[in-house]
């Protein structure tokens, strides 16, 4: 008798066998009939699952004795015993069918005896179909059916908490089954499934064709579960009445071995059914196969491959401590110099949602902002047209990653990937997972409530609007905002929602640096790392003719205002002429500052103040000598944003002209080329060098700045004194018979001797010195009387005496006023006349409120 293995059973006559090649066939129990399950017959099912369990996945001998119309009837033997047909009818799962036993012949007249004999004795026992109480069980093919019929509803959820007996009757794909769920005795539902958090290839039929390693996974469930009893839990009910649920049959759980042989995916859209601990367990399963390249992933990339490393030297997998500076968007901040963006989070955006942008944004600067994190690399995405090269990161603060706090706050929510991306969050199935409950519980952007729109008034946007609000401002006293933007050391952009306004608040009291100049930038980045987007206070005592606001800014619960940490760091300088309190605190901080050589004060040399204020280290008794000026031509060659002055001595005319036309002839020459690269690629800060002017003549420039985004270079034309921005193509080395070593650079810098120019700021006062300057002198031939190394008194061709000057017109003309401090060399006897007529001039300026003294005392706006 042939060998084959019993695959399944159809009905409690019918089986379905496979040889050892595959191959199947069907083969009914010869001579009897048992109830057809497939029409619920009263003991079908009983009849059917005698046999499942008696031989389904059991090897067997079996003897096909007729066929009819090609289907073929036979008898089964085993081990444990001689007949299948004998031991059904003798069970009661079967009866003779009518008519099978007359058509046999005579000399198989005792086999007949036998199955008459087993029938009689399963009639008289009245068991199975025998029985008087045989009943049917109630089936039902939906969930719904089942459902509207009055029973309990079946439990389900992400825990899968509760299981059912089930039988695998059909095996559809490697993730779809039909199956006999056995809700109670009596009970049956028999429904299509789909598995639950994964996805398997299309296996074919006789319409379809199957896509790679379809039929493989199917084959692969078929022959673990097919009508195996498993335990089968609901995740949830799915679409088309087809509920997605796990399958744990005695040696596991299907899905995960499907994973483990690289059968199959994980399924992105079952991660809200499973919850993020069962996905992220799934993941793992299939990254794994991923790794060894299994069946699917034969020859694809692993998905935790590595990323390249980004210009700022991170990559993938690395972890980093640091500080969140700034907010620039829900899921993406700087961190400490680095800007970041949250792996898998995705912000409401400006042009889709604005007011959830804001609120989102306003949400993570509120909770986040200054505080400690660690930073995870998971992928660096590449820079294209569309987007700069950034990290994406997963971001924790207090050991909580803060991208799913945002998205389970309902501020963001989780960007859905393609199958195969290497930049996934690794914790993309729980931000999943708490975005699904922000949706449940209609937090943030899931609500049906918008955000309020900003309604803040811009108090700063002119002086009409700045003097509406200053009183009360003046009154509340310390009011309480937040600062959205550092545009200087000592200018901010404050919004204040208790007032609702946002203004522009100018330090009193104190001038910082450009960022343009020394130490511009160490100062501005000092504001900046302890105010940008923090929680602030602040007090107004003025305004600039402008619209900003002039006070005292100081982070909540300190008494000491900002300006004198700036001043104390060597930040900043005091202007005490627009300080209405913390005057010694301000003037004490500076002291402190240029004692201790700090900042703008590491060149600092004691100066000798106002012999009206101090007798400082000087003999009263004993004053100095009258000092017998120097007075020489000078071109002034330009006029800095700063009001200082570059100029060239009258004497060196000649000898620049020379110098230029032979850089230029040096520079044109064609046997010269192979000089005109740079030894690194690119001149560096500090870097002498030949610059190609508009004129296509050389000239001699410094390099001040390099702007690496641009490409472009900041420079001082040494022989001019005027800074340039230009291209590295207008560049050449600088050779050194054209060298400083050579000839020194031939502009230099002055000031105006017993002036001090406005501060910089949006009020304009020192735009306006410029332009004067600019229009009065810029280019002209004067005569400079030198008080002191840097200090001048210019004189022009028109100037009538001693007293009529240009140091004089900006003091009369309210574009600048005398210095609160005279150096030493100022206080000279040669020029007390010359300060008494300054004095003089500066009074009558301030009497007429003009200029600088149109709202009284100089007032002003610091920014740089």
């Amino acid at each position: 008798m042939p060998l084959g293995k019993v695959k399944s059973v159809v009905s409690g006559d019918t089986i379905v066998l496979q040889a050892p090649s595959g191959a199947e066939r069907q083969l009914s129990l010869a001579h009897i009939q048992a109830p057809r399950l497939s029409s619920n017959d009263p003991y079908g099912y009983e009849a059917r699952e005698a046999l499942r369990l008696l031989l389904v996945g059991k090897q067997v001998k079996f003897e096909v004795l007729y066929n009819i119309n090609g289907r073929e009837y036979g008898d089964v033997s085993a081990p444990i015993f001689e007949s299948l047909v004998e031991r059904t009818l003798k069970q009661g799962f079967a009866k003779i069918r009518d008519g099978a036993l007359e058509r046999l012949d005579e000399d198989q007249e005792e086999y007949v005896d036998k199955l008459q004999a087993a029938q009689k004795e399963a009639e008289t026992a009245q068991i199975g179909v025998w029985g008087s109480d045989v009943k049917a069980p109630t089936v039902y093919q939906t969930v719904s059916a089942f459902e509207d019929a009055g029973n309990a509803p079946l439990e389900h959820g992400k825990d899968v908490s509760k299981t059912y007996n089930a039988i695998v009757e059909k095996i559809i794909s490697g993730n779809r089954a039909i199956v006999r769920v056995i809700v109670a005795p009596g009970v049956h539902l028999n429904i299509p499934v789909n598995l639950a958090g994964i996805s398997t290839p299309r296996s074919g039929s006789t319409t379809t064709t199957a896509e790679p390693f379809g039929d493989a996974a199917r084959d692969f469930v078929a022959l673990r579960l097919l009508q195996r009893t498993v335990q089968l839990g609901f995740a949830s009910f799915g679409a088309q009445e087809v509920p997605l649920v796990t399958v744990v049959h005695p040696a596991g759980d299907i899905s995960e071995h499907l994973l483990n042989a690289g059968l199959a995916s994980v399924n992105d859209h079952h991660v809200v059914h499973i919850g993020a601990e069962k996905a992220g367990k799934l993941r793992q399963l299939e990254n794994a196969a991923r790794q060894q390249g299994l069946n699917l992933w034969k020859g694809l990339p692993a998905a935790s491959a590595a990323a390249p490393t980004s210009a700022g030297g991170l990559s993938a997998g690395k972890t980093i401590s640091g500080t969140i500076t700034k907010v620039i968007s829900a899921d993406t901040l700087d961190v400490d110099d680095v800007t970041v963006q949250l792996s898998s989070v995705r912000a409401p955006r400006k042009n889709d949602q604005p007011l959830w942008a804001a609120a989102a944004k306003e949400y993570v600067r509120k909770n986040y902002i200054g505080k400690s994190c660690q930073v995870t690399v998971d992928a660096i995405r590449a820079k294209t047209d569309n987007f700069e090269e950034r990290p994406l990161v997963t971001v924790t603060v207090d050991g909580k990653n803060i991208g799913s706090e945002i998205i389970a706050n309902g501020y963001a929510t989780a960007i859905r990937h393609g199958k195969n991306v290497s930049d996934r969050s690794p914790h993309w199935d729980t931000l999943v997972e708490k975005e699904q409950e922000a949706q449940t519980a209609k937090k943030g952007l899931h609500g049906t409530k918008e955000p309020a729109p900003d309604r803040t008034v811009n108090a700063s946007e002119n002086l009409t609007k700045a003097k509406s609000h200053l009183s009360t401002l003046q009154r509340r006293g310390r009011i309480s905002g937040v600062v959205d933007f550092v545009s200087s050391a000592s200018r901010f952009r404050i919004i204040s929602d208790r007032e609702n306004i946002n203004l522009t608040l100018v330090l009193a009291g104190i001038n910082s640096p450009k960022t343009s100049e020394p130490f511009g930038e160490e100062a501005r980045d000092l504001a900046a790392k302890k105010f940008q987007q923090r929680d602030v206070e602040f007090t107004v005592q003025g305004t600039d003719r402008l619209g900003n606001f002039i006070g005292h800014l100081y982070l909540p619960n300190e008494s000491k205002p900002f300006s004198v940490e700036l001043l104390e760091s060597g930040f900043a300088s005091t202007f005490i002429q627009a300080a209405e309190s913390f005057a010694h605190e301000l003037e004490d901080a500076e002291q402190d500052a240029k004692k201790a050589r700090k900042g703008i004060w590491k060149d600092f040399k004691e100066e000798v103040e106002d012999l009206t204020t101090s007798t400082g280290a000087l003999n009263v008794n004993e004053p100095a000598a009258p000092a017998v000026p120097d007075y020489i031509d000078v071109t002034i060659t330009n006029i800095n944003s700063d009001g200082s002055i570059a100029f060239i001595s009258g004497n060196v005319g000649a000898t620049l002209t020379k110098l230029e036309q032979d850089m230029t002839s040096f520079n044109q020459a064609a046997a010269n080329t192979t000089q005109f690269s740079f030894a690194a690629g690119h001149p560096k800060k500090n870097d002498y060098v030949a610059v190609k002017s508009p004129k296509n003549t050389y000239v001699r420039a410094q390099i001040l700045n390099v702007d690496k985004t641009t490409g472009k270079f900041t420079v001082l034309l040494i022989d001019s004194g005027k800074a340039v921005t230009v291209s590295q193509t207008q560049l050449r080395p600088l050779q050194a018979q054209f060298g400083v070593a050579k000839v020194p650079g031939a502009a230099k810098s002055t000031n105006l001797a017993f002036i001090q120019a406005p501060p910089a700021g949006g009020n304009g006062y020192l735009e306006d010195y410029v332009s004067l300057l600019k229009k009065e002198i810029e280019g002209s031939q004067l005569v400079a009387a030198v008080v002191a190394p840097g200090n001048v008194v210019l004189f022009t061709i028109d100037s009538k005496g001693p007293e009529d000057s240009v140091n004089s017109f900006v003091v009369e003309d309210a574009y600048a006023f005398i210095k609160p401090k005279l150096t030493q060399a100022e206080l000279n006897p040669t020029w007390t006349s010359t300060v008494a007529k300054l004095k003089e001039l500066e009074k009558a300026a301030k009497n007429d409120r003009v200029g600088i003294w149109e709202f009284g005392d100089a007032v002003y706006d610091d920014e740089q």
